[in-house]
């Protein structure tokens, strides 16, 4: 039996930290009868907070379910405030326990930033990114910090997107993006004017960070799972957008991934699909040395397999020619067919370097308008897109029709 005396401070813990407004005394052997039917989930938790606290403490760390859960309930109903107070003592649990740098409190703080987040708090939820992610560098070889790297990846990704299509999140001047923001007498900054492309470069930067310090952290730990080549590919896709630098990065990206294809003996086609795809990075990045050197010797390979000339065809002389890199939406992607208003028709010559040249446009439908012959002509200009090659030589230049569904 608890004694009397202790129930007024466990309520008035659980009232003025939680926000539990009623505060029900229950013997120490029996529950309400709302809780235990669970009609009442507050008052269900706030009997296991109180039940903890009283034979452990005001930081037991069987306190840490309940306010968890608390804190589920809170967010449910849309109260973000009192979600936030559970979280934070569910945190001040945590540092009693586990230590003032301890990992344990991040899920509860990704918990408050997007609590912070949903009640339009930018500024306090940036704030506490930020302590995250030097809680994060605390601990270097803790793969539990991948997914917080990750998360803030895509957040940064998500922000440039929004940024790029005319919105103007607060995160823009709360994390400072613009480059080059003048530098006052005191040294302060002018977060809110400067390079819109500096800006999004910023961005698109610090996203690139967080990608590979995830990635970093699960190959010191051997992690090598479907998050790994998720957070990789992501990267190459980052590496490709980013004009400053993003060649070797996305290179040694697609290095390490051929790499943990052959460890973990992927099929013989997927490791050369990624063989090529490397081809075509260093293409699209002017190192034709390496890229026709890899092609060839893709090609060579291939002509010593069974089946070889059907493999070879697909690769090196597909219906629909392959762009540069392959993730880059592809205007003559036969899918695009679907919901149509017309096609154009086109045809060209692909060099060996990638590039197009005499472009002409064969034919088109009565819906298809000149503007949608400008855009593909200009389209055709613009991308580079994987060689034509035969008899294991890349031709010099190889005649292509390809037609291209427009939706207008």
């Amino acid at each position: 039996m608890v004694s009397f005396e202790v129930r007024p401070h466990v309520c008035a813990i659980s009232v003025l930290l939680l926000g539990i407004g009623v505060c029900v005394p229950r013997s120490g052997t029996a529950q309400s009868a709302a809780g235990a039917n669970g009609e009442d989930p507050l008052a269900q938790i706030a009997d296991e907070i109180l039940q903890a606290q009283t034979h452990g403490g005001s930081y037991a760390k069987e306190l840490l379910e309940p306010l968890q859960d608390l804190s589920f309930l809170y967010q449910e109903r849309g109260d973000y405030a009192l979600e936030l107070a559970a979280l934070e003592q569910a945190r001040q649990v945590v540092r009693a326990n586990y230590g003032l740098s301890s990992l344990e409190q991040a899920p509860l703080m990704r918990q408050q930033i997007r609590a912070e987040e949903a009640r339009g708090n930018f500024a306090h939820a940036w704030e506490l990114e930020q302590a995250l992610l030097a809680l994060a560098q605390k601990h270097p070889d803790d793969v539990r910090t991948a997914p917080i790297y990750h998360e803030i990846g895509d957040k940064r990704m998500e922000l440039m997107t929004s940024f790029l299509a005319g919105e103007r999140p607060p995160q823009l001047s709360i994390g400072c993006y613009y480059e080059g923001a003048a530098q006052a007498p005191d040294d302060s900054r002018n977060c809110n004017a400067g390079s819109r492309e500096g800006a999004a470069r910023r961005m698109l930067m610090d996203a690139q960070r967080n990608y590979a310090n995830a990635i970093a952290v699960l190959r010191r730990g051997q992690q090598h799972d479907g998050e790994l080549l998720e957070l990789e590919n992501k990267l190459l896709r980052n590496s490709y957008l980013n004009r400053y630098g993003g060649y070797q990065q996305g290179r040694q990206s697609l290095v390490r991934v051929i790499y943990d294809d052959a460890a973990s003996s992927q099929p013989m086609m997927t490791r050369i699909d990624r063989l090529v795809q490397l081809a075509d990075w260093d293409l699209r990045y002017g190192q034709r040395a390496l890229a026709l050197d890899l092609y060839s010797k893709v090609y060579e390979f291939l002509e010593q397999q069974d089946g070889a000339q059907t493999t070879i065809d697909e690769i090196f002389s597909p219906a629909t020619p392959a762009v540069l890199p392959t993730f880059l939406p592809n205007l003559f992607a036969p899918e695009r067919a679907a919901g149509a208003t017309g096609y154009v028709d086109v045809e060209f010559d692909i060099t060996e370097f990638g590039t197009t040249r005499r472009i002409r446009v064969l034919d088109t439908t009565h819906n298809a308008s000149k503007t949608a012959e400008q855009r593909i002509s200009r389209w055709l200009v613009e991308n580079r897109f994987r060689p034509r090659m035969a008899g294991g030589q890349v031709a010099a230049a190889a005649r292509v029709i390809a037609r291209h569904y427009v939706h207008e």
